[in-house]
Order: C-alpha cells, then sequence, then structure tokens
C-alpha cells in the first residue's frame, strides 16, 4: 500500500474546499439563509482544517460535524438545496472516514471530485 503523509491528504482536503468556497461564493450571494449558512461552514472547515493539518482524528471530527450542519441547513432550505446539501454532507463524511483511516494508520487519497462534485450542485440550488 502506498503510504500518504497525512500532512499532503489533509492539504489535498484543504484545496477541495477553498475550491468549493471560490466556485460558490457568486451563487450564494442573493440566496436563502440556508444556502448562506452552508457557504460559512465550509468556509470556517476550509480554515481550520489548515490548522489541524497533524491531527487528522481531530480534522475527521470536524468534517462530520460540518457534515451534519449541512444537512441541517439543507433541510431548513427543503427540494433541491436540501438534496444537494445531502450529497455533500456524504462526501464530507466520506472524507472524515479518509482521515479516520489516516489516523490510524492507513491513508489513501480521498475522492475530492466527488465532494467537488457536490459542491456545485449545491451551488446550483442556492443559484
Amino acid at each position: 500500500m502506498i503510504r500518504i503523509p497525512n500532512t499532503r491528504l489533509l492539504g489535498v482536503i484543504a484545496v477541495g474546499s477553498a475550491l468549493f468556497v471560490s466556485a460558490t461564493a457568486c451563487g450564494f450571494a442573493s440566496n436563502t439563509a440556508a444556502c448562506n449558512d452552508i457557504k460559512k461552514e465550509v468556509q470556517s472547515l476550509s480554515s481550520s482544517a489548515s490548522t489541524l493539518v497533524s491531527n487528522p482524528a481531530a480534522a475527521a471530527t470536524a468534517y462530520s460535524d460540518t457534515a451534519t450542519k449541512v444537512r441541517d441547513h439543507g433541510k431548513k432550505a427543503g427540494g433541491d438545496v436540501e438534496t444537494a446539501a445531502n450529497k455533500l454532507a456524504t462526501e464530507l463524511d466520506n472524507l472524515a472516514n479518509t482521515l479516520r483511516a489516516a489516523s490510524s494508520g492507513t491513508p489513501r487519497m480521498p475522492n475530492t471530485t466527488a465532494y467537488i462534485n457536490a459542491a456545485k450542485q449545491v451551488d446550483a440550488a442556492c443559484s
């Protein structure tokens, strides 16, 4: 198995979060409070992920917590926003599981493509 340093793993995930925030910044500006709250949660995660580079277990908890909050905000909006938020939350949970594996000594590369695609769906639903 290929060993992936935790710093590289978290770096890949943090870049994915930053891409989501930059890709959706315009789409969220004039939309519902739920969409704004989802954006804020992902921005907060992106900021905190860089401080958790040396602690994948704590980073996993941050990703899981954000997934829960994204689901809650999506539920408030309902419809397409809820569906898209649930997909994004699932990908956040998948990234958290990747980080948990890294913290237990079995790192693997995260699927940031699925995460970015889910983020794009949130952007489309909120536009």
